[in-house]
């Protein structure tokens, strides 16, 4: 398992929204995906790796850098008070077990959300950047 795929079951299993690995989503939900936002639902959050500091040479450890791209709907608050409350919850928790990886700790790159604007049917997204610290069992 990935740690984005990881941080898409933590997400679900502490109530950010749903993980549908086929991304299959209805209407009311708040989707989780990896990578790029689909057109629908409207309220998603995409998980997409960028950088972050270098692994081990000797150990499993590794830290990239995580963004939580928050979308919500054309009232700037939902996604901000989404991109807000996933800050709040991850921001410093340490040794949780995410779909069978072991999550050292997340911390917050910035000390809250980022807005980065609307898509083309305007709505708004908003960003949370972290630090992974985890177990990478897949190397050795």
């Amino acid at each position: 398992m990935t740690i984005l795929e990881a941080l898409a079951e933590l997400l679900t299993a502490r109530s950010h929204g749903t993980w549908q690995p086929d991304g299959t989503y209805t209407a009311d939900q708040t989707g989780i995906v990896l990578g790029a936002l689909p057109d629908s639902p409207d309220q998603v959050i995409g998980l997409a790796l960028y950088g972050g500091s270098e692994g081990s040479a000797w150990l499993p450890y590794d830290a990239p850098n995580v963004q939580l791209r928050v979308r919500g709907s054309t009232d700037a608050r939902t996604a901000m008070r989404a991109a807000q409350a996933l800050y709040d919850d991850l921001h410093g928790i340490t040794h949780v077990q995410a779909g069978g990886v072991h999550v050292n700790e997340l911390i917050g790159l910035q000390s809250g959300p980022i807005y980065v604007g609307q898509d083309r049917n305007n709505r708004h997204e908003w960003t949370v950047n972290f630090r992974a610290d985890y177990v990478n069992t897949n190397r050795s």
